[in-house]
């Protein structure tokens, strides 16, 4: 990308301006889709594949509240500790008192400290707004007690948790129809229409695919499972077993991994004793044969590389090694017992104590192993099991599909985390990740049914799973943040949360600055709905983690994301996450602290998540990991997805990857890939976890080494349309062959998956290759126009000609206009920290500066500088700093030969820009954040 000028004038030009004013008038602008109306995806998708998007933020678009109810006065006396306190009291007593009038608390222009803000619970129709980002500033010196702190904390008042159970839709006992607005409970007890009170912001939740182990044991190499519920498994089932990480580790995890089930009860006759398992037992024999891929020695301990499908050796195991050629007088055969066991990048590796040098290793060989002695014992929570439903999938297996992080996730049936449900039973043991918030508008008593909005969007909720609503006490309603800056990087915690909506409903944020975030800049946890970020600018983090997100979802629904610009900063990670959209937004310098690693800014999945729409992004990398959890029916329409970032990487460049387990996805009408990074092919289905130079990688193993095959499923049911990608060099339209080029594009091989998987309908070939403009709008947003261009509508797809964005690739590409805002912004120089450059030099790729004072940045992967004006032109640029001390840095030079000394110049780090949504777009503001849905 090209670099901008930090010097620049915002608004120059008043000729251009004014021609802009005027083909913006031309723009039509205005409400959501109709009931009943057509989706816009109709003839593309399967409805099994996608939701009602025109339903994601707040009914009929963020609400202006124009009267003021407070003014507050807020004091700066210099001393940050003691008016921040007091400025933070202020603030939240004028919040309080205006809360339910739907009116406005005004702050005034000034820089203002702030001790955290943490109004009272259940805060209704109200907004906090600033005079602009650039005159209302608040810089935090503390945050509020949370878990984890957070700077401001909107949320409702918890209280005791409430639940019932779910026993169908539209009258229709266990049936549970994706659509749905009429759900049968066993009991409209709790209730509300009444918006923001109790019962009127419900969650609903089912049964994870795994569940609880009560107890393991073992005679000789047959394992005994007994499962806290009966588990419905049967002879010759493919199964998981493993721990969720987070907990205690279990003694014997030994029999953690993947397993083919030799005996499931009730039956007869059983390996066991010959007596008899009930139906919360079943037997797997602990034991397998791998073939040999390679053998290696260093004094004393051998190395054999295997060829293992499923389950890896582990340390302890009884060893058989047989038939490898080598050329040592002794070679690796014999019968040995494991040092160690480990897979790494779908790879099985197992060592063992050999004294003799075996020599080399040729060819050939296999080794079977035995595991016992692990002894008998009760299990713990933490263990889980689990069988694939090849479909739509969610289990608690560590490294496959919950991670240590995620404790958290889900209401948790019989382990002390949390409420329990109705819907738990006696002694179950089990994780409730799969959850959908929703709002009732009405009641009806006598047939024990609630109406919802929005509709069911899950595919996958069914009796088996026992299904069931919770909720807590009065929710937050209708609150909004407006027109400031948040300055989080004084408040002390690096791993704190900017933002949050807790148990929240139709809350907002627009038009702000968010700096220096923690673990994320904007977070909705915890049963919230239809939240909406807008228009704003979200930039850095104070901490050298890779964790550090512009937004965070948690236990939400439904939520829009649109028209933000995210630097420095890894764009989302939705957590528990259905229905919401995600669009127009641009990203760039996402950096993380692995040097020169591409880091991924449209995160997929945490927990479980589905429905959701990635819609007209500009941004580095799609991930969708399964130590973090599984996705499904996620739809990527029309983005500009990279493959790189600016400023370049150089490690895992991949615009898409899909781990195992995230299943249904869809690519349309996207530009995926950079020419000079995914070189080496399409799609890569191995099994690496994390290759490089790719368009795709699908199906991969888990990051964390654990032992699971490749995904075929990923691939399979993967909807690729219309996408045109750097590699290919074309626009694939992979279907039947009404498209001429479609048999040399595609190698004759369709990419649309007309057979369905679990819970997921098989997709017909779409009957055309024409595309809508948008899956959510019906015309251009009131932010298309803006003081610097107004692009095409749509700027990104197959169908765009003549492309011109900056980091666009074949001209299928326009700047969204977050990118225009981006690139045309000046820099706020009140952040911004230049340096003067006295000597640049280079050594083995690696540029050295030295600046005439110690830089005042961190040196921990995450910081970018900019360079300008030093007399070898090579070392000008945006730069990913990768290590320094005092008034040197480094950064990578990616050059073939030597660029020599240069001096003079100077470099900027810190480099935030003087945002504002009203100095970018032309419309107006503010403006609704809805725009027309398809007609």
């Amino acid at each position: 990308m090209a670099e901008k000028k930090g010097g620049r004038q915002v608004g120059s030009g008043e000729w251009r301006g004014c021609l802009l004013l005027l083909l913006a008038a031309t723009f039509q602008l205005s409400s959501v889709t109709a009931l009943g109306q057509t989706s816009p995806w109709s003839g593309i998708l399967d409805p099994s594949r996608a939701t009602d998007w025109t339903k994601a933020g707040i009914p009929g678009g963020i609400p202006n509240y124009t009267e003021v109810c407070r003014t507050v006065a807020l004091r700066n006396t210099g001393n940050p500790s003691d008016d921040g306190r007091a400025n933070s009291n202020a603030i939240e007593k004028a919040l309080n008192a205006c809360s339910g009038n739907g009116q406005a608390v005004i702050i005034p222009a000034g820089t203002w400290y702030v001790a955290g803000l943490l109004p009272k619970d259940a805060l209704q129709q109200v907004v906090l707004r600033g005079a602009g980002p650039l005159e209302t500033i608040l810089k935090f010196t503390e945050t509020v007690a949370a878990n984890p702190p957070s700077d401001v904390r909107i949320k409702g008042d918890g209280g005791i948790l409430n639940s019932t159970t779910w026993t169908g839709t539209n009258g229709n006992l266990r049936i549970y129809k994706q659509g749905a607005t009429v759900l049968d409970v066993g009991s409209t007890s709790g209730f509300s229409t009444t918006p923001g009170a109790p019962g009127n912001l419900i969650v609903l939740d089912q049964r994870n695919d795994s569940i609880g182990v009560a107890r393991e044991s073992e005679t000789g190499s047959v394992v005994t499972i007994t499962t806290t519920v009966p588990h419905g498994f049967s002879t010759g089932d493919t199964v998981m077993v493993g721990r969720q990480m987070g907990g205690r580790r279990f003694v014997n995890s030994g029999y953690h991994g993947v397993w083919t089930i030799s005996a499931a009860g009730p039956c007869s006759g059983c390996a066991a004793g010959g007596g008899s398992l009930k139906d919360r037992q079943f037997q797997f024999n602990a034991n397998g044969t791998c073939s040999v891929t390679g053998a290696s020695w260093l004094p004393n301990t051998a190395t054999l590389k295997l060829n293992c499908r499923k389950q890896s050796v582990d340390a302890g195991d009884a060893l058989a090694v047989t038939g490898l050629n080598s050329s040592g007088p002794g070679g690796y055969n014999g019968s040995f017992s494991a040092l160690t066991g480990k897979a790494s990048n779908g790879t099985v590796f197992v060592t063992y104590a050999l004294g003799t040098d075996p020599g080399t290793h040729s060819s050939g060989g296999s080794i079977t192993w035995t595991r016992t002695g692990l002894g008998g014992g009760p299990g713990t929570p933490t263990d889980y099991v689990a069988r694939d439903t090849g479909g739509v999938f969610i289990c608690d297996i560590s490294n496959a599909c919950i991670d240590s992080n995620n404790t958290y996730i889900g209401q948790a049936c019989g382990t002390g985390l949390r409420h329990e449900v109705a819907a738990c039973q006696t002694g179950e043991v089990s994780r409730r990740s799969q959850q959908e918030v929703k709002q009732v508008i009405s009641i009806d008593r006598k047939a024990r049914t609630i109406t919802v909005t929005p509709p069911v969007e899950m595919t996958n909720w069914r009796t088996s799973q026992a299904p069931g609503i919770w909720w807590n006490g009065a929710t937050a309603y209708r609150v909004g943040i407006e027109n400031m800056t948040l300055d989080y990087s004084g408040d002390g915690k690096p791993g704190s949360g900017g933002l949050v909506f807790s148990q929240a409903a139709e809350c907002w944020v627009k038009n702000i600055r968010s700096l220096y975030g923690g673990l994320n800049h904007v977070m909705a946890e915890w049963g919230a709905a239809q939240i909406e970020v807008v228009d704003s600018y979200f930039y850095g983090k104070k901490h050298g983690g890779p964790e550090a997100y512009g937004i965070n979802l948690l236990e939400n629904s439904d939520s829009l994301i649109q028209n933000d610009i995210f630097q420095n900063v890894e764009m989302m990670m939705p957590e528990e996450d259905t229905g919401s959209v995600f669009a127009y937004n641009y990203q760039i310098c996402g950096v993380q602290n692995n040097r020169g690693w591409l880091g991924a800014t449209l995160y997929a999945n945490h927990g479980i998540n589905a429905a959701e729409l990635y819609e007209g992004n500009d941004a580095s990398q799609e991930l969708a990991d399964n130590i973090h959890g599984t996705g499904t029916s996620l739809t990527f329409f029309r983005n500009r997805i990279r493959g790189q970032d600016t400023p370049a990487m150089r490690q895992h460049l991949m615009a898409v990857t899909d781990h195992a387990f995230n299943r249904a996805e869809n690519f349309i009408g996207n530009s995926l890939g950079t020419g000079t990074a995914e070189t080496r092919g399409y799609q890569i289905t191995t099994g690496r976890v994390f290759p490089s130079g790719y368009i795709y990688s699908l199906g991969s193993t888990s990051q964390n080494g654990t032992a699971i095959t490749a995904d075929s499923a990923v691939s399979n049911s993967l909807l690729p349309w219309g996408n045109y990608d750097t590699y290919t060099n074309a626009v694939r339209w992979c279907g039947n062959s009404f498209d001429p080029g479609w048999t040399t594009t595609c190698n004759s091989t369709s990419e649309i998956p007309t057979a369905g998987v679990a819970f997921i309908n098989g997709n017909p070939v779409p009957p055309t290759t024409s595309l809508p403009k948008s899956l959510y709008l019906g015309s251009a947003p009131p932010f298309w126009a803006t003081r610097y261009g107004i692009p095409p509508w749509p700027a990104i797809g197959p169908d765009v000609t003549g492309g011109d964005a900056l980091d666009g690739a074949g001209g299928f590409s326009y700047a969204i206009p977050a990118q225009l805002c981006y690139v045309n912004t000046a820099y706020d120089r009140n952040y911004q920290v230049p340096y003067k450059v006295t000597n640049a030099s280079w050594s083995s790729n690696v540029a050295t500066l030295t600046l005439s004072s110690a830089w005042k940045g961190a040196i921990n992967g995450t910081a970018a500088i900019v360079v300008g004006g030093v007399s070898v032109g090579q070392y000008n640029g945006t730069w990913q700093v990768t290590g320094g001390n005092g008034s040197t840095i480094t950064f990578t030079l990616p050059l073939d030969s030597d660029p020599g000394t240069g001096t003079g110049g100077t470099a900027t780090d810190q480099n935030v820009l003087a945002y504002s949504a009203s100095t970018c777009y032309l419309q107006p503001y503010p403006w609704t954040s809805k725009a027309p849905a398809q007609p």
